[in-house]
């Protein structure tokens, strides 16, 4: 939604459902480390795989 900035940890699985995305909203996922854009690569096959 429009301003919504809210943050959440991927690793909890109920804190990113509490976002309420639904198809076709656009998300912005970040990540921090040494394996940090394989981590974001399977994040986003999976959100595109099942949303």
């Amino acid at each position: 939604k429009a301003g919504d900035t809210r943050e959440v940890n991927a690793k909890s699985i109920m804190a990113v459902m509490s976002l309420g995305v639904k198809q076709g909203n656009e998300i912005t996922i970040t990540a921090d480390g040494a394996d940090e854009e394989e981590a974001i690569a399977e994040i986003q096959k999976v959100l595109e795989e099942n949303l």
